[in-house]
């Protein structure tokens, strides 16, 4: 992700799971990025800070799918069908490694897919790898065949 040195990138995390709250909190700072988290709980609170947010977006968002509410499938399609929302990156971050999950999200415009079991794994390395990025890019080329190769990695990239 590109930004200034002393500029942080601001993330919004939506996953009602408390500890996959606190292990990404201490990847973050383990992996010594220069942040700013906002996390909610839920799709429907997720939304409300989308709505409220002005011209304050986030820089990233990460979705987990299964969420009370409002699951993260249906946050991203309102997420992608509001012309109020720039081009935010949306990170779909979950436990499902269903690919016909990864096919959908893909379809429906995420950017990319991180299955939580290898995130688990080393969290620090893939937080690492996420925001080295280049975001703008990826929003402008819709290449399924970079998200098709990133499958067997269980990190999918797309739009």
């Amino acid at each position: 992700m590109v930004k200034k040195d002393d500029e942080l990138i601001k993330i919004l995390l939506a996953d009602d799971n408390e500890n996959d709250l606190l292990l990404f909190r201490k990847a973050l700072k383990e992996a010594e990025l220069n942040v700013k988290l906002k996390a909610v709980k839920d799709g429907f609170k997720l939304m409300k800070e989308l709505y409220v947010a002005g011209k304050n977006f986030p820089d990233i968002i990460f979705l987990n799918i299964n969420m009370p509410h409002q699951n993260g499938k249906q946050c991203l399609r309102e997420i992608r069908g509001n012309k109020k929302f720039p081009e935010i990156p949306v990170v779909m971050f979950c436990t499902s490694v269903n690919v016909m999950d990864m096919i959908e999200t893909f379809a429906d415009g995420a950017n990319l897919y991180v299955a939580k079991p290898l995130f688990f794994k080393n969290p620090v390395a893939v937080l690492q790898k996420i925001f080295a990025q280049n975001w703008q890019e990826n929003l402008l080329k819709k290449d399924k065949k970079k998200f098709e190769m990133f499958l067997a990695e269980k990190i999918v990239f797309g739009h």
